[in-house]
């Protein structure tokens, strides 16, 4: 389970190239392409952040940036939208 900056979701399952992420209603479903996620895990392990925007993690840019704060020490920042890692561990 992750939340979703908004809302609550979970993983459900990793199938070909996407993740295929739940949403609250029954019938929500989001298939977040892995090579997104991996940009993102990319971009925070080299720069520390990486902007919560279309072009920085692709078109399911709020899911990625849920899973990536479930990173040890990875928090979300809203000014401006973003996740950072932080030098300590944050707690959950």
């Amino acid at each position: 389970m992750c939340t979703y900056l908004w809302r609550e979701g979970r993983v459900e399952h990793v199938e070909d190239d996407v993740v295929v992420v739940a949403g609250d209603h029954d019938d929500e479903r989001a298939r977040v392409r892995l090579v997104d996620v991996q940009a993102g895990l990319d971009q925070l392990g080299a720069q520390g952040e990486v902007p919560v925007t279309i072009d920085a993690l692709g078109p399911w840019a709020t899911y990625v940036a849920a899973m990536l704060v479930e990173i040890e020490r990875a928090t979300y920042d809203d000014a401006p939208p973003r996740v950072v890692l932080s030098e300590h561990p944050v707690a959950r």
